[in-house]
């Protein structure tokens, strides 16, 4: 959901606070999407970033989005969280989805999970369970690869992006 007329945030329609604020997206960039409207990135500065989050991993996250890929050109971010020393980034390389987690102890890349269909509405998620310690990755709606991964640090994700910040992608 979007604030026209000045398109500079999404609101978040779950029951939580956290909204998106859009990185120049301009009226021209709302398009239609798999249900009601979908943000047309650009693969270069346009992105969406929720700031302020407190999203500790005590239980665990979860999280799903839809893209329509219309071109692969090497190396790109989806979707990454950030804060307290702690990345976790899901992105595609020439098709091929590849999630990673980086801490100051660690960096762990795991690549060619499932190949993205170009020109085609696809869900893509992630779950981890810190009682398990699981990550499964999800596309459409069917676990494409799991691991078991402790994940080491201190605190909370305090930021997610979905776009082209810290990468290119081209995904609504």
């Amino acid at each position: 959901d979007f604030n026209a007329p000045s398109y500079n945030t999404v609101a978040n329609k779950a029951l939580t606070r956290y909204s998106g604020k859009l990185n120049e997206v301009q009226k021209e960039n709302w398009v239609e999407g798999k249900f009601g409207k979908a943000i047309e990135l650009n693969g270069v500065n346009n992105f969406v970033i929720a700031e302020g989050l407190d999203c500790a991993l005590q239980d665990g996250l979860s999280f799903m989005f839809w893209v329509f890929p219309t071109r692969f050109w090497g190396s790109r971010t989806l979707v990454s969280f950030e804060g307290n020393g702690l990345l976790m980034k899901l992105g595609e390389n020439d098709d091929k989805l590849f999630l990673q987690f980086q801490s100051t102890y660690q960096k762990k890349v795991y690549e060619n999970m499932a190949t993205l269909q170009k020109n085609q509405w696809q869900s893509v998620g992630v779950t981890y369970d810190n009682k398990t310690k699981k990550v499964v990755v999800y596309l459409q709606g069917k676990a494409v690869f799991e691991i078991y991964l402790e994940l080491t640090f201190e605190g909370a994700f305090t930021s997610a992006t979905l776009g082209a910040a810290g990468g290119k992608t081209e995904f609504f």
